[in-house]
């Protein structure tokens, strides 16, 4: 039936299944990435602002009571 050629005006079909198959393979990589991931409240999220707090006032930009507040405003 095709004798050994490709029915060149499948292309729209072939484009598509590819697009599908990548979109669903995508798709699948993002839920278990999002379903796997840390929630908001963990350690990690919290240990960032509390390391540029520490910079600040290290660096002399805020006062040991304001640097005090806001690391318990963080902790809290």
């Amino acid at each position: 039936m095709w004798h050994g050629y490709f029915a060149w005006n499948a292309w729209p079909m072939f484009a598509g299944g590819i697009l599908f198959w990548g979109g669903l393979i995508s798709l699948v990589i993002w839920g278990l990435h999002r379903s796997t991931r840390q929630s908001e409240g963990s350690a990690m999220y919290r240990s960032a602002p509390l390391e540029i707090l520490k910079q600040r006032y290290a660096s002399g930009e805020i006062s040991r009571a304001e640097f005090e507040a806001m690391k318990q405003d963080l902790m809290g």
